[in-house]
């Protein structure tokens, strides 16, 4: 009489799957790797958008010209220099 365990048979391991998605192509890039490759595209989206709305967004006006010209400054006049 045989005894009886909850082994396993050993040639079920042998046996070559039943499944055909087994022996399908396997497909070469996952639905991970999308995923990450859209994550990268907008990393560079948002870098590019940085780079082209920073400087309008921190620039600031330049300060409004006054109306009225400026007094003219007085000539300037060369100093003789005192002979001893």
């Amino acid at each position: 009489m045989a005894a009886m365990t909850a082994l396993p048979d050993p040639s079920d391991d042998l046996a070559p799957s039943r499944d055909p998605a087994d022996y399908g192509r396997r497909r070469m890039f996952s639905n991970a790797f999308w995923a990450m490759m859209v994550l990268c595209l907008l990393c560079v989206l948002g870098g590019v958008a940085v780079v082209v709305l920073a400087p309008r967004l921190l620039h600031k006006p330049a300060a409004t010209a006054p109306t009225a010209p400026p007094a003219a400054a007085a000539p300037v006049r060369p100093v003789a220099a005192a002979v001893p």
